[in-house]
């Protein structure tokens, strides 16, 4: 419980109406329970303000504004409702007794967070991000939910310098992670140099006793390590054994064997994702549960129970003869290359689905380009594509490449094509909805 007065004291706020306590806090009137604050964010297509009956209707106790308002309800005036939201999740945190984790990176971000909830959810009580709520609305609503977890696990995403700073100031984390650096969001960081730079803040924003977490693979290793004001950097590798955390992986049909060689213990885990990218998302969260003295058997346990997040390499087996690869939900070139990889694992011929890859900025042709050679050169057999950008990666492929107006044209010339055992990776950023394309391809097969 936090009080209207406190609140408007750190947010610099002027307080209307009688003094009164919250429990917690929304931004959606959809979603408020009683006791709450309602924050009336706005935005280019809607105002929170125009929703105050509501929250006060759905059982809301007072309210965060940048205007007076009319209804009998308590509520704080300040200039800017999103940055209030913001530092109230701050003053949120500096309640809050558990143990956080903050992780960002170009990929595995989400998955490494899943995993090491699942892991921490064998010792304890774990508050871990919803699906992508990473941004500077997300985050500190997500914060905003810790009670009396024994851990936060808080998933970081960022597309300009300066953002991974202002949310790692909100999170105050204990350990800070990073998957890796690659080419994504380039045209807000403008190289993959000022990706790994954006990325570091996390780093940077430790305490001296903080734990920065580092992949030792990465070509930015090294600039990391220069960047932590933090004395304990622990690390994890797959080529590197002298790092804390060491693995070995082979790939079987049914995913990823994994042995680990961490802090002078040697097990081995069973997952059911496959590739080798997740192998180092395994170890990444593998890291930071021995940071927390998490015993191998109960990490041994979570990880070989852990799903793969939807529209994230999800191998659909339609029929003896055709499989389905779903790894939709986003895209950028390494990631690509990452499920490329798997593809190549299965059986049979294999085709890859490509959508456009966003925010590449003034690289996004170049980059396209290099997909579809890189497609050819890891052995694809076919290329389809669709969305303006990916023109290039057809080009690049050369033979054996389509591209396709509308995913219906694709999806029908797929159904018409196929007729030996068959591998289909269906990649592209989210914008594209290549969902789309995997449940057509799944509900109509035979």
């Amino acid at each position: 419980m936090m009080s209207l007065q406190l609140a408007a004291k750190a947010l610099k706020g002027v307080c209307h109406g009688v003094d009164t306590e919250f429990s917690s806090v929304s931004t959606d009137t959809r979603n408020i329970e009683p006791g709450d604050l309602y924050i009336a964010l706005q935005g280019e297509n809607f105002d929170g303000h125009n929703y105050i009956d509501q929250a006060l209707q759905a059982g809301a106790v007072a309210a965060i504004v940048h205007k007076d308002i009319a209804q009998n309800l308590p509520y704080i005036k300040v200039e800017d409702t999103r940055k209030a939201l913001g530092a109230l999740s701050a003053l949120w945190r500096q309640s809050f007794n558990g143990k956080v984790v903050a992780i960002t990176g170009s990929n595995g971000k989400t998955t490494v967070k899943e995993m090491l909830a699942a892991i921490l959810s064998e010792q304890g009580e774990v508050l871990a991000t919803q699906g992508n709520f990473n941004n500077d609305i997300g985050l500190p609503l997500t914060m905003l939910h810790m009670k009396n977890e024994d851990y936060g696990v808080i998933e970081m995403g960022a597309n300009h310098i300066g953002e991974i700073a202002y949310l790692t100031s909100l999170a105050q984390p204990d350990i800070a992670v990073i998957t890796n650096a690659g080419a994504s969001h380039l045209e807000g960081f403008g190289s993959l140099e000022g990706v790994a730079i954006a990325k570091g803040e996390i780093y940077q924003g430790l305490s001296e006793d903080g734990v920065a977490v580092i992949n030792k693979d990465d070509s930015f290793s090294e600039y990391w390590h220069s960047i932590c004001d933090c004395i304990n950097i622990v690390t994890f590798s797959m080529c590197d054994k002298t790092s804390n955390v060491y693995g070995e992986w082979v790939q079987k049909e049914q995913g990823v064997e994994l042995k680990v060689y961490a802090c002078g213990e040697v097990f081995s885990v069973q997952l059911k994702l496959h590739g080798r990218h997740n192998a180092m998302n395994a170890l990444a969260a593998i890291c930071v549960a021995h940071v927390f003295s998490v015993a191998s058997e109960k990490i041994i346990t979570a990880l070989s129970r852990f799903e793969p997040v939807k529209g994230r390499l999800n191998i659909h087996r339609v029929n003896t003869q055709f499989c389905v690869i779903d790894d939709s939900y986003n895209a950028n070139p390494a990631s690509l290359e990452a499920g490329i990889n798997v593809l190549k694992s299965l059986p049979g011929e294999h085709w890859l689905v490509m959508g456009d890859m966003g925010e590449l900025g003034k690289d996004e042709k170049r980059l396209h380009f290099s997909a579809g050679i890189k497609a050819r050169e890891l052995g694809v057999d076919c290329l389809l594509a669709t969305g303006n950008a990916s023109r290039a990666a057809v080009e690049a492929f050369g033979e054996k490449a389509r591209f396709f107006e509308s995913r219906d044209e694709l999806v029908s010339y797929i159904k018409q094509s196929r007729q030996q055992e068959l591998g289909v990776l269906v990649k592209g950023s989210r914008f594209m909805h290549m969902e789309n394309i995997v449940e057509s391809l799944i509900e109509g097969a035979v």
